[in-house]
């Protein structure tokens, strides 16, 4: 028997998620959800953003979950994910969106040598990719919480 799982803990891989997700692994985690690599029973790959259960306190804040698919949709750029779908379990709100595989900007940095910083160009081009994200969100009169 699987032990129960702490307050906003990560599901555990392998679980069956809403009866249609297989959870392959944890992506992220963050103030309000964990962000987990997903495999649809039709075999298609996604990612889920699963609201955390303490934080469905009230119908208010699952709706304002549930709009961020929406409103990030409004927002052409090709560093903005797209929102496919979303949907409430007996865990919460959950949004379905791209699933983006590559290497974090964490992941580069530990992998330089010790003390060695992020050579210039590649900086810079991260810094100006990053603002003219930025831009389209502002452009769209959204502000994004989680930069």
């Amino acid at each position: 028997m699987a032990r129960p799982l702490k307050v906003d803990e990560a599901l555990p891989p392998g679980t069956r998620f809403d009866g249609k997700w297989l959870l392959e692994r944890l992506l992220g985690s963050g103030s309000t959800a964990h962000v987990y690599a997903a495999k649809h029973i039709y075999g298609f790959d996604a990612a889920l953003k699963i609201m955390h259960p303490s934080l469905v306190t009230s119908r208010t804040r699952a709706k304002r979950f549930l709009e961020q698919g929406y409103l990030s949709n409004q927002v052409a750029h090709p560093a903005m994910v797209r929102i496919y779908d979303d949907g409430v379990s007996d865990s919460g709100p959950y949004l379905v969106m791209d699933r983006v595989d590559g290497e974090t900007l964490e992941a580069k940095l530990q992998a330089l040598p010790k003390g060695e910083p992020l050579p210039a160009a590649e900086a810079l081009r991260i810094g100006r990719d990053l603002l003219a994200f930025v831009v389209a969100i502002h452009a769209g009169n959204l502000t994004h919480r989680s930069l």
